[in-house]
């Protein structure tokens, strides 16, 4: 349910930006018309059809492209990165588009705006985009804090990190998630967390009364790998999501990368500092803004 509403919001999100783009576009190059006129001190005849008329293959060019751009760069896709992710794919969106935008109003036999009119385009879109998102964070967050849109959650088995996934449950309600539980073998935790021993319940029964809509399964668990299993095939026939939580020495388990060797998984740990996600992201920055300063002063 979480995830079916951030989809939702993501959807929203889109179609304003379509609609920003579109107001700001003809917005400014109302004011252009507007200017040329009152220089040339001609009577202005320049109505809102006759804009569209004249740059309406811009127009859709410059939707196209933020299109293109958005979907190469997943601007809108549903991920679960942390904040340097997101700004990130909010800093790649607003550079690529810019420059697009520049290149498509210079190639024009008659410039599409000036300089400072394509900026100022340019900062109102993506201001008002920036404060759009924001508010619809804020919202979101609202909501899963009110307890709306929350999935009921359990989890299955104890290994090294099964305490740092539960407090984590507990601890953060902005994640949309509402622990309901920790079925083991192992009732050596009973006193910090609601448990209940896997050989005395009905796990049937127990996922119907607490409406489970996740499971997380500890690797390398208590439970032994035959029963693990057993809990796959459960779940696939329920139709509950379960995840795996990896038994790892690794206390950060941000270090924990998913590979393929051709279609089997592999977990990879990031043992260097290039490999850590924000250390990429201050080097594509870096690289950013170096090559930027290469391409205008060289």
């Amino acid at each position: 349910m979480k995830n079916m509403l951030l989809k939702k919001i993501y959807k929203l999100l889109n179609i304003i930006d379509y609609l920003f783009i579109s107001f700001f576009f003809f917005f400014f190059l109302r004011i252009k018309y507007r200017y040329l006129d009152n220089v040339t001190l001609k009577i202005e005849t320049w109505k809102f059809e006759d804009l569209i008329y004249t740059h309406y293959k811009v127009f859709i060019l410059i939707l196209l492209i933020w299109t293109l751009i958005s979907s190469k760069n997943k601007y809108y896709n549903v991920l679960v990165y942390k904040n340097f992710g997101k700004i990130k794919r909010y800093i790649n969106q607003v550079l690529y588009f810019s420059i697009a935008v520049y290149a498509i109003s210079g190639i024009k036999e008659e410039p599409l705006f000036s300089n400072d009119i394509t900026l100022k385009f340019l900062l109102s879109f993506f201001c008002c985009s920036f404060f759009i998102r924001l508010f619809a964070l804020y919202f979101y967050n609202y909501l899963l804090k009110s307890g709306y849109a929350t999935s009921n959650v359990c989890v299955i088995g104890i290994n090294k990190n099964t305490e740092t996934i539960i407090n984590t449950l507990n601890s953060k309600c902005v994640l949309g998630n509402n622990f309901k539980g920790l079925i083991a073998k192992d009732i050596s935790l009973k006193n910090l967390y609601p448990v209940f021993q896997i050989n005395s319940i009905d796990l049937n029964d127990f996922i119907k009364k607490n409406k489970i809509d996740k499971i997380y399964l500890s690797q390398m668990s208590d439970l032994g790998d035959k029963m693990i299993e057993q809990l796959v095939i459960f779940c696939q026939k329920k139709h509950i999501e379960f995840f795996l939580i990896p038994n790892s020495k690794y206390g950060d388990v941000t270090k924990l990368e998913i590979q393929y060797l051709d279609t089997f998984p592999i977990l990879k740990i990031r043992m260097f500092p290039l490999d850590l996600s924000n250390s990429q992201f201050m080097k594509n920055i870096l690289d950013k803004i170096f090559s930027f300063l290469f391409c205008l002063f060289f």
